[in-house]
């Protein structure tokens, strides 16, 4: 029998002695304590693992945003889009500066024109650039192109210096820029003269034929002369056009005439002569004794004296139909007398020809005159120190 049995039969339970149902409660309160005790440990834990594994993942992160912004920063690309930033300002100065190999040009260009010739091959242009099938991480590769057209071509290498985690940086290894020089030039020119191309004269090493007809003019002057031949000249490697210039003996210009079908210049004879003032006043009076003679306001033989021996020209003339039947009339002015051209073949052969207009006034009772114009083209030879027609070329 237990103590609590036997105390119950004899009806002396302590006064102070707990009942049964008072000691559940009690333990209640102890478990609940142990409880929230736990818990609070378990929300502290908690929060001190979750602030750690967001410090820990914000440090994770912000480790990956850098490592891929150092990558980003470290790939080769960024250095083709910087060089390509001079080509679509048409800085080709600076990438001509950058070129390993610098294109090449004559003695009648300069750099200058090499760097031109760049800013031709890309202005008004789309540009773009791709990587070629060589290029490899040690040594990326890409061409250039200008409306799909390859231009260029670079490469790069890994520099010396490291960016961080080991990441490289590059620097340019090779650049070229596909110039073709493709212009030339062929120039005709009477051999004594200078032929120049941008201001330089020609040289023998560029003279490809000799004893060439310059002039179609030689009946005019036959058979008491002859046109001087000329030379040839052909030189090619430009990147632009020429400049073709010539002079005579003297130092002074002549007109040079372009044959684009033919891309072919060709220089004529000197515009002026030592004498050219006396030798135009010489033709001019020529020429005017020549109208009058047609007109019969000079008698035969009269301008005989103005003719090389035995010269056809002045038997054409003595023959004219047009003079054996010339109008009469009376009073003659001579009006508009112009040089309309000159040219100086050699010191002893010239060509002028002078326009003029008689005012004739007619035996036919109108009071107003009848202009007759005379285009006169005659070709002159000097004999005995004297000039002389030789020749007189009629129009169509």
């Amino acid at each position: 029998m237990s103590e609590l049995e036997f105390l119950s039969l004899t009806n002396k339970l302590p006064e102070n002695f707990p009942e049964p149902e008072e000691q559940k409660p009690r333990r209640k309160k102890k478990k609940k304590k142990r409880s929230a005790a736990f818990g609070i440990f378990m929300l502290l834990w908690s929060s001190a693992l979750i602030i750690a594994m967001y410090f820990g993942l914000r440090y994770f992160y912000d480790f990956l945003v850098d490592y891929e912004s150092v990558y980003q920063a470290s790939l080769p690309v960024h250095e083709i889009d910087r060089l390509m930033e001079y080509f679509k300002s048409n800085d080709m100065r600076t990438v001509y500066e950058l070129l390993d190999e610098k294109p090449s040009f004559t003695e009648f260009e300069t750099a200058d024109s090499a760097v031109s010739y760049m800013k031709y091959m890309v202005v008004g242009k789309e540009l773009d650039y791709k990587e070629t099938e060589n290029s490899n991480q040690e040594s990326p590769e890409y061409i250039i192109t200008a409306d799909s057209y390859i231009i260029a071509k670079v490469s790069f290498a890994k520099a010396g210096t490291m960016l961080k985690y080991s990441f490289p940086t590059w620097k340019l290894k090779s650049l070229e820029f596909y110039t073709t020089a493709l212009e030339g030039f062929t120039v005709k020119a009477p051999s004594n003269y200078q032929v120049c191309v941008n201001g330089k004269p020609l040289s023998d090493s560029y003279l490809t034929a000799t004893d060439i007809t310059i002039s179609d003019k030689d009946l005019y002057f036959d058979p008491y002369c002859t046109i001087p031949k000329g030379s040839e000249y052909h030189g090619e490697g430009l990147y632009f056009k020429p400049e073709i210039t010539v002079n005579d003996e003297s130092g002074n210009p002549v007109d040079v005439e372009y044959d684009e079908a033919g891309d072919i210049y060709t220089a004529g004879f000197s515009k002026s002569a030592p004498d050219e003032e006396a030798m135009k006043d010489f033709a001019i009076q020529a020429v005017t004794d020549y109208a009058k003679y047609i007109s019969h306001d000079l008698p035969e033989g009269s301008i005989d004296h103005y003719f090389a021996p035995d010269n056809i020209y002045l038997y054409y003339i003595e023959h004219n139909g047009g003079r054996q039947f010339y109008s009469k009339h009376g009073h003659v002015d001579f009006k508009n007398v112009e040089v309309r051209d000159f040219i100086s073949y050699t010191d002893d052969m010239y060509y002028c020809e002078v326009y003029l207009e008689q005012w004739m006034q007619m035996n036919r009772g109108s009071a107003e005159p009848e202009v007759v114009p005379t285009d006169g083209r005659f070709y002159f030879v000097k004999i005995n120190g004297k000039w002389k027609i030789s020749g007189i070329e009629y129009g169509e």
